[in-house]
């Protein structure tokens, strides 16, 4: 699996602003998530860039780094840019 992970987020108030570099694309992502967002969870989020199922067929996985559509829980909050992602509020 490829994703980016942010722990202690028990000790967070408000938003995240969430910086991932995806080696595959060779590019940085960017990510303002509100506290509604994650404030259910307990220690960590994930923000998954690419998972492999398939663990029977003893194949190197294709990865390609582009998000897939079952894995984009907080791709929602996707940033265009680091000075967007800065800049954001509420």
């Amino acid at each position: 699996m490829h994703s980016f992970e942010v722990q202690n987020i028990h000790t967070k108030v408000g938003a995240l602003r969430v910086v991932g570099y995806n080696k595959i694309l060779d590019k940085f992502h960017y990510f303002y998530i509100p506290r509604h967002a994650y404030e259910h969870l307990t220690w960590s989020i994930s923000i998954v860039l690419e998972l492999y199922q398939n663990k029977h067929d003893n194949k190197e996985p294709a990865w390609t780094g582009i998000p897939q559509k079952k894995s984009r829980k907080f791709w929602a909050y996707e940033c265009e840019s680091f000075l967007e992602m800065a800049t954001k509020t509420g």
